[in-house]
């Protein structure tokens, strides 16, 4: 199969469908057309703060014998793609052809014809026919899928409740454990190459594809290629012996990116694969109420050495069945990337779910800021968004986030007062229905939802109150009472107090193992506080394994205990390459006050 082809085509910008940004700050996915990150715009210096996703296409397109070409799709590392009509049925397929630009791109696209050729639909989309033009560029004619890919139901807004994550996944891994039972590893598994179908998904672009039998004949160069997001760190130290199980980190970055809304991992090419094959993962819990069960799941696929994955799709996908139907899990199904915006607070019950009251603590307050951004910080902040009718809030913090949730609640409020979400916060505690839909996910009742005397007023003081009820459980709690109203005014969080204390006490319970590490560098600042000598301690580890979060644990704890003491809390900078560490010299410099310059004695006078 033979045809001619254009002269050198221009380039701009691709047509097929908006182009992602990922913001620099948090990593979320947005459209390239939006104003910026919902929660970090507007933006100053756009260019810095965004990383662009998108690629260009060519403005002309070549001619294939037999099909009428339509028009350019997209254009990927090795391959521009065009959807094309095929003259004698009318039927439209979608048209690889190997880019010229690129020394191994008709290697790679001959490759992606076998693979699919050998794995076959439904798992993959169905070769119609492969072909090379007149200069001898080879392309490959496939099947048209008009199912959104995953990275654009990422950037569509559209919000996934966990149970759909763990629904949508199950369809990936169907597809890719056939892709491995075939004997291929496809090495570039990410959301913009698994399209995403009512009852099942496709994995396209093979271009890195390899069989699973070659061993390590690969060149270092070939296993450094791929998106670096989702790069296993095998693939990012340029091991030659891939394997499936790298896929399968690929499927823990995506599980990960689509429960939290941003990738454990962005930015700078080669500073995420170093982050990938060094620094441990930001904890999901951290950013989304996700259940301990999954994020284990999510956790192993994630594990730097390859041995301690899951060692096939089938043990994965198990263990994903095992951590939705844990007990801990079925409570905590709660959206993933962000909040639906219809809350169906005042909906009648349905007869085929489970309902409850619970006693809980509320945060009443309202908000100028996003929904999805005060979503966010209250999930950040152990607690869920119970009613959400902008400008009006409540959030809700159970029993299944601390022994205390007036206590929670009250942390809770302090800093989304602090951040600016609100300038008002009212905190109480009441029965609040609770109903467990069909998919697992918690809906929350209560006509105190709707009671605008529950909310505080813009002509209130600013800061913390607290309602009668909540004030009975917590003692010793000191304000002024609001006229009118019998709400406590606490203000904003004083720096160093019980408030504090607290916020210390509960920080150690993240430490995972590390509490016998803190309770010695605390007793040798108590010592060294009663003794008052010096005192210096080290903790080595490799990097990732928590020593920032001890460190910010440890300072908060001796503040606590401390009120008195001058803590100076100096870190180092990062480094970069080559660089030396200067981090010995500044410290000395700042406690011995000593000059910028050298003095001419060298220093001996000082000493």
């Amino acid at each position: 199969m033979t045809s001619t082809k254009p002269p050198a085509p221009s380039f701009r910008p691709a047509v097929s469908g908006p182009p992602q940004i990922r913001c620099a700050r948090c990593g979320r996915r947005v459209p390239a057309s939006s104003s910026g990150c919902p929660e970090h715009r507007p933006l100053k210096r756009p260019e810095d703060a965004l990383i662009d996703l998108s690629s260009s296409v060519p403005d002309e397109m070549p001619t294939f014998p037999g099909y009428k070409t339509l028009r350019c799709l997209g254009k990927g590392g090795f391959g521009t793609i065009y959807e094309a009509e095929m003259l004698r049925s009318g039927e439209h397929v979608a048209i690889k052809l190997a880019r010229t630009d690129e020394a191994l791109a008709a290697i790679h696209l001959r490759k992606e014809a076998k693979a699919l050729a050998e794995i076959g639909p439904p798992y993959v989309p169905a070769l119609f026919g492969t072909g090379e033009l007149d200069d001898r560029s080879p392309f490959i004619v496939m099947e048209r899928l008009t199912a959104p890919t995953l990275a654009k139901r990422m950037i569509s807004g559209e919000t996934f409740r966990q149970a759909e994550v763990f629904a949508i996944m199950q369809r990936i891994l169907t597809a890719l454990d056939a892709i491995h039972a075939r004997g291929w590893v496809h090495r570039d598994i990410k959301p913009e190459n698994i399209v995403v179908e009512d009852a099942s998904a496709k994995i396209i672009d093979f271009g890195l594809a390899r069989r699973a039998s070659l061993q390590a004949s690969m060149t270092t160069v070939a296993a450094l290629l791929g998106t670096a997001e989702y790069m296993s760190p095998e693939q990012c130290s340029g091991m030659g012996d891939i394997d499936a199980r790298s896929d399968i980190y690929a499927i823990g970055v995506i599980l990960y990116e689509m429960l939290a809304g941003r990738p454990p991992f962005w930015g700078p090419r080669a500073l995420v694969q170093q982050h990938h094959i060094s620094r441990r993962p930001p904890r999901l819990a951290a950013l989304a109420l996700v259940p301990a069960p999954v994020e284990e799941v999510v956790l192993q696929c994630l594990a730097k050495d390859r041995r301690d994955r899951f060692d096939n799709v089938a043990a994965l996908s198990n263990a994903i069945d095992a951590a939705v139907g844990a007990p801990s899990a079925r409570m905590s199904l709660t959206p993933a990337l962000g909040v639906s915006r219809v809350l169906d607070d005042i909906a009648p019950p349905s007869s085929s779910v489970s309902r409850e009251r619970r006693r809980a603590g509320l945060i009443f307050f309202e908000s100028s800021v996003d929904t999805e951004v005060v979503e966010k910080r209250v999930l950040m902040l152990g607690g869920q968004l119970a009613h959400a009718s902008a400008p009006r809030y409540v959030a809700i913090y159970s029993h299944e986030v601390g022994e205390n949730p007036a206590k929670r609640a009250l942390r809770a409020a302090h800093d989304l007062v602090k951040h600016g979400v609100c300038e008002r916060a009212v905190i109480d505690l009441a029965h609040v229905s609770i109903q467990t839909r069909a998919d697992g996910s918690p809906r929350f009742i209560s006509a105190l939802f709707f009671r605008s005397d529950r909310f505080p007023h813009a002509g209130d003081p600013e800061g913390v109150f607290l309602a009668p009820t909540a004030a009975q459980e917590l003692p010793g709690t000191e304000g002024a009472e609001l006229p009118g109203r019998k709400w406590l005014h606490l203000g904003h969080a004083p720096s160093s107090s019980g408030l504090l204390r607290d916020v210390a006490d509960d920080s150690t319970g993240s430490l995972l193992g590390r509490r016998d590490v803190l309770d010695g560098l605390l007793e040798s600042a108590r010592e060294t506080a009663r003794e008052s000598v010096p005192c210096v301690l080290g903790v080595v580890a490799e990097e990732g394994c928590g020593k920032t979060h001890l460190a910010r644990v440890t300072l908060a704890r001796i503040r606590a205990e401390m009120p008195r003491a001058t803590v100076l809390d100096l870190r180092a900078r990062e480094l970069l390459g080559g660089e030396e560490a200067p981090s010995t010299r500044e410290l000395l410099s700042r406690w011995l006050d000593l000059p910028a310059t050298a003095p001419s004695d060298g220093g001996s006078a000082l000493l």
